[in-house]
């Protein structure tokens, strides 16, 4: 009887003891599981904090981006004004090389005694002939104004020497007064059969760097000035000139016909 209590006993006890082990264990558990997860969430957001954050795309510039495309294109219009320029100068070249051919024939007709061939009646009729087409040209390319001056000097010129009977030497202007037109017209006819072409229909107009009041003044042009429309941007209209300048111009300087910059 003693030993079956002394079994009893001894299972009661080692159930309690074995029952104190799992209840340790499983405080256990719940103890060390969360410690577990703060721990790793700690080092997770310890990991985050250290990640560099995602950089943002540079805000467009639109006034730059503007700025470099019209850049582009007023260079491309120097480029083509230069070229143009050097057309220009070549046939000038041209030009020049017949008045000194012209000069020569006239230097040995002189130095020949040849000068007494020409009559007073042909230097004046030649001289009367070279005013008209001078003036008429006047009112048709009224823009050169260089070049009208320069045949007018030379017409004077002339006329000097007709009255001196030096009618050699004054048919000699003449020829160059006449040479001066031809070119002057030429020039007119190309310019006015251009499907961009553009007159200046106030007394002054301001050229610009930019499409702005606020750009540099590049040069400033008179009334009636010929201008080649090379592209618009808003209100203002990018353009060249004769000589090869180029800038910006407000739209409202400018008139399609020539008529109507006469009256601007």
């Amino acid at each position: 009887m003693t030993n079956r209590i002394v079994n009893i006993l001894s299972r009661g006890f080692r159930y309690r003891m074995n029952l104190a082990r799992r209840v340790a264990a499983i405080r256990a558990i719940f103890i060390c599981v969360p410690l577990a997860m703060l721990v790793v969430g700690a080092t997770g957001c310890a990991t985050l904090a250290q990640k560099p954050a995602p950089s943002q795309p540079e805000p467009v510039n639109k006034k730059q981006i503007a700025e470099e495309a019209r850049s582009k294109i007023v260079t491309k219009v120097i480029l083509k004004a230069d070229n143009e320029r050097i057309d220009r100068l070549e046939r000038e070249i041209e030009r020049l090389k017949a008045e000194l051919a012209r000069a020569e024939q006239t230097l040995i007709a002189v130095e020949s005694g040849l000068q007494s061939g020409y009559t007073r009646a042909d230097a004046v009729k030649s001289l009367a002939e070279a005013q008209i087409n001078l003036e008429k040209t006047m009112g048709f390319s009224p823009w050169h104004d260089e070049k009208i001056v320069q045949a007018q000097e030379k017409l004077k010129t002339a006329r000097s020497h007709i009255d001196a009977g030096r009618f050699g030497a004054g048919l000699f202007f003449v020829y160059r007064v006449n040479s001066i037109v031809r070119n002057v017209n030429d020039e007119a006819d190309a310019i006015r059969t251009s499907p961009n072409l553009l007159f200046v229909n106030k007394p002054r107009a301001n050229l610009r760097t930019g499409p702005s009041t606020n750009h540099k003044i590049v040069t400033t042009l008179t009334q009636e000035t010929p201008l080649f429309l090379e592209n618009r941007s808003g209100k203002w209209v990018l353009v060249r000139t004769l000589s090869g300048t180029v800038g910006w111009m407000h739209a409202g300087l400018v008139s399609r016909n020539i008529d109507e910059a006469k009256g601007g």
